[in-house]
């Protein structure tokens, strides 16, 4: 499978994106058995991350976080250098106005909004705050089987205290079925935790059918919604959300940063996971890092501005990847429902070749390079005018 990303940059910078494999900075190395390829991504607009080996399949996911993953939008830069030089404005101003932007960005208020680490931190200070909060009268958890790892070994976690967890299955499109996740539902349920938008193939979850059904059997509804922030239109209160985990630099911001939704009508209780000085109303105590804060609401601004054109722009790019990969190569498989799924990312699953063979290594000018066998170069025919 294979997934490409764009970032804000000028369309017209973006039309011609994989370098010829005879051009220079990709040259072909002839090894003792096989060819091996090499060919450059030019970041960022096309970035393969991560391969995800399996037999005949080869997959890649470009939302995932590496070292060269995500990139770092510099028009934030002048919101972060002055509050990064430690001077003596009130730092706590600074960072209620990042809450802000947060929370004008999914229908919330400033107060329902708390700063974490990441979406990872987030997953867990839901998953397992509101599990133990209510662990007197409510032990059953459910989830699904394609959730982010931090969410389904939080949920590991919480087995091992004794709690329920069911982890429902997904169709053959990614969807989850709404009559088996209402038949999953039991007086003892607290939560149910199911991701917007799937980080490998992109399919998104009917979250709205999801909350008003959580809502209806009075059970908390959490989302990983760490791939649609910023992304695509979200309204904590059109979709029913309780809590919703958020990631900074999945939109361009700075790593390190990211946030909470927590529900305040009707109220929401989390017992903390870390002890503390009590920051973020009791629950993630720790100093907030005022820059990053910083970075993440100015990050949210922008992504609110530009997200329509961002949006088009990706439609526009994963047709024509789309259109040219299918045009040229037999038995091309496109892996979740195509109907219902974020366009930015696209999962595709190549016949006759097995993953496993491929490997994916970092380079030391900051781009990608992968090896491919002489088989899989032979199928898949990458030149330049596959995607021109």
């Amino acid at each position: 499978m294979l997934s490409w990303t764009t970032t804000r940059a000028a369309p017209q910078s973006a039309v011609h994106p994989v370098d010829s494999l005879s051009g220079p900075g990709c040259p072909v190395v002839q090894g003792e058995k096989d060819s091996s390829i090499y060919f450059s991504l030019r970041p960022p607009h096309l970035r393969l991350l991560h391969w995800i080996s399996s037999l005949k399949e080869l997959a890649s996911v470009h939302l995932a976080t590496s070292l060269n993953g995500t990139g770092f939008d510099s028009r934030l830069n002048n919101s972060l250098v002055p509050v990064s030089n430690h001077g003596r404005q009130n730092h706590s101003l600074t960072a209620i106005a990042g809450l802000q932007q947060v929370a004008d960005l999914i229908g919330a208020e400033p107060k329902e909004v708390i700063f974490t680490s990441g979406a990872t931190e987030s997953n867990n200070i839901a998953v397992k705050g509101v599990a133990r909060f209510y662990a007197s009268k409510k032990k059953h958890i459910i989830t699904t089987q394609t959730e982010h790892k931090c969410v389904l070994d939080s949920c590991r976690a919480l087995e091992g205290e004794g709690f329920s967890v069911t982890y429902l299955p997904v169709g053959p499109t990614g969807l989850i079925d709404m009559e088996q996740l209402e038949a999953a539902i039991r007086p003892d349920t607290s939560l149910v935790s199911i991701m917007f938008i799937n980080n490998e193939i992109g399919v998104k979850q009917p979250i709205e059918e999801i909350g008003a059904l959580c809502k209806a059997k009075k059970v908390f509804f959490h989302s990983d919604c760490a791939q649609g922030f910023g992304k695509v239109p979200l309204d904590v209160k059109k979709c029913n959300i309780d809590l919703m985990s958020i990631s900074g630099h999945k939109i361009y911001g700075p790593k390190g940063i990211g946030a909470l939704y927590v529900r305040r009508r009707p109220r929401v209780r989390i017992e903390p996971i870390q002890s503390g000085g009590g920051q973020e109303r009791g629950m993630r105590s720790g100093t907030v890092p005022t820059p990053l804060a910083v970075g993440l609401g100015a990050a949210s601004e922008l992504a609110k501005t530009e997200m329509a054109y961002d949006h088009k722009w990706m439609e526009t790019l994963s047709e024509r990847l789309l259109d040219k990969i299918c045009s040229r190569l037999p038995s091309v498989i496109r892996n979740g429902d195509p109907e219902h799924s974020y366009p930015g990312c696209i999962n595709l699953s190549f016949a006759y070749v097995e993953g496993k063979k491929k490997v994916l290594i970092p380079s030391l000018y900051g781009t990608f390079r992968f090896i491919a066998a002489r088989h899989f170069y032979g199928a898949l025919l990458i030149k330049k005018n596959l995607i021109d």
